[in-house]
């Protein structure tokens, strides 16, 4: 992997291309965060990514909540940091996880997945990104036509599928930032569009 990771740096010449090193933090690795982003920096990535890992998932076996050493991986986050510069960054992404870094829900429902299709390279599309390959959650196909989207999107199948969402049964939710801004700004109208 780390000769791979060098052989793309050297490739990446003049473009904008952005490297990434991506760490997901295990009992098994939180000991090691710090050392991964140096190693990072040192084969001269564009940067460290760097999250919890949601062993909480439903299509996960032996899933549990894990009991990490917060404090510890704070400072190993802290540490990253330190090793930003302009041509490294540094993401230490835990926004979607409470204080423990359990997985959270800072909305009451699902009202992102009307804002992109998930079309998988066999042609089939699901309701959401995080329920990708399930099948309840599948809304139909667009190969061999693309068109057929149409036939399905914004059916009433479709509507009662987002209805369903049970959101205390998801994972770590990829796009609760739209949820959340679509619930403030839609449902709650904290905005006042209704304001006569």
């Amino acid at each position: 992997v780390i000769e791979n990771m060098k052989y793309l740096v050297s490739r990446k010449g003049d473009s904008k291309a952005f490297l990434v090193f991506k760490m997901l933090v295990l009992p098994e690795n939180y000991q090691q965060i710090h050392e991964a982003c140096k190693l990072a920096k040192e084969l001269g990535l564009s940067g460290f990514h760097v999250r919890p890992v949601d062993f909480e998932r439903e299509d996960i076996a032996g899933r549990k909540r894990l009991d990490l050493p917060i404090e510890y991986i704070k400072e190993q986050f802290a540490r990253c940091h330190e090793e930003e510069t302009d041509a490294f960054k540094v993401f230490t992404v835990t926004h979607k996880f409470d204080p423990e870094f359990h997985t959270i829900h800072e909305f009451s429902q699902c009202l992102a997945t009307p804002l992109l299709i998930p079309i998988l390279t066999d042609g089939n599309a699901y309701l959401c990104v995080d329920k990708k390959m399930e099948a309840e959650s599948r809304l139909g196909s667009c190969y061999p036509d693309p068109e057929q989207i149409l036939t399905w999107w914004g059916s009433d199948q479709h509507r009662e599928l987002i209805k369903a969402v049970d959101i205390t049964r998801c994972s770590r939710c990829t796009f609760s930032q739209y949820n959340i801004q679509v619930e403030k700004a839609v449902k709650e109208d904290s905005m006042m569009v209704s304001f006569p």
